[in-house]
């Protein structure tokens, strides 16, 4: 179930004047424990109104985790443990579209993937360039869903030199000034990220190991420069 909100008008500003019919937002937050139990895939999701009578006509069964038979008020029932996701949820649409119910709803889909972190290549570098850490991920971006929840995924770079030269210091963790990064915010299904301004002037020659994990969730990803 969900509330909605106080009312906005088509322009996005509140809503004020009774002669500008209101705009509504909702929403619905799961944690993450809800997608780790979720396959990679498409998933298809029906959002239900009541409608004018304010009572709920057709209703899907939950016995356990799943859902296992969608019963209605007017005495049609489809049982979904034979039906693949998509039939399943076109299944539910067809009794809401039927004359009977006056009920309200919108079918939508997401996609549900794997985490991941990809680095581009950094090149060629001599010791004093600056060094510039950049990427793309599938984590989430810094942002607030309809219902005010604070969502964004946290990257951390940390940059170790692997050879191992006698009498040197320098292959312990190398310090730089920034370690954190936040996903960008675009419309694009891939985010990017990034580290700037990395001083290696103080570095050694050799092969350093570039490693970006996300504090959030067990992913990370390397690279070798």
């Amino acid at each position: 179930m969900s509330g909605m909100s106080p009312g906005i008008t088509s322009t996005g500003e509140p809503y004020d004047d009774d002669e500008i019919p209101p705009w509504n937002e909702y929403g619905f937050t799961y944690n993450r424990c809800f997608t780790y139990n979720l396959y990679p895939g498409i998933y298809y999701m029906v959002c239900q109104h009541p409608g004018p009578n304010k009572a709920f006509e057709v209703s899907a069964d939950s016995y356990g985790s799943g859902l296992r038979k969608i019963t209605t008020t007017f005495g049609d029932s489809v049982y979904l443990s034979s039906l693949q996701s998509k039939n399943a949820a076109e299944a539910l649409v067809d009794l809401l579209e039927s004359p009977f119910p006056d009920d309200i709803y919108v079918m939508t889909q997401f996609i549900i993937e794997d985490p991941w972190i990809r680095i581009d290549s950094a090149g060629e570098m001599v010791v004093g360039d600056e060094l510039s850490i950049s990427g793309t991920t599938n984590l989430a971006p810094s942002g607030t869903t309809p219902d005010k929840t604070q969502t964004k995924d946290t990257l951390h770079l940390s940059i170790n030199r692997l050879d191992l030269d006698v009498g040197s210091e320098s292959n312990t963790a190398m310090k730089i000034p920034v370690d954190d990064s936040i996903p960008s915010d675009s419309s694009d299904f891939y985010r990017s990220f990034g580290f700037e301004g990395i001083d290696t002037s103080s570095w050694d020659e050799g092969m350093y190991q570039v490693t970006v994990n996300c504090k959030d969730i067990d992913v990370k990803k390397k690279l070798c420069l």
